[in-house]
């Protein structure tokens, strides 16, 4: 027999996993978005011949 906090440490658990994975989902998609904003960066600025400026504190 379990004891109940092997219980709610188990569903602690099975909480956190759950968590987990949505998290990775989140993640991927704004991995996603950062890259089709970049891609639209780059693309504005061939268009219409404008760079953006690099950040002095970008090394």
């Amino acid at each position: 027999m379990k004891t109940e906090e092997q219980r709610l440490l188990e569903q602690e658990i099975r909480n956190l996993r759950k968590q987990n994975t949505i998290l990775k989902k989140e993640l991927s998609t704004l991995d996603k978005k950062s890259i089709l904003f970049d891609e639209m960066i780059e693309l504005a600025e061939k268009e219409y011949r404008i760079y953006k400026q690099k950040n002095a504190n970008n090394k």
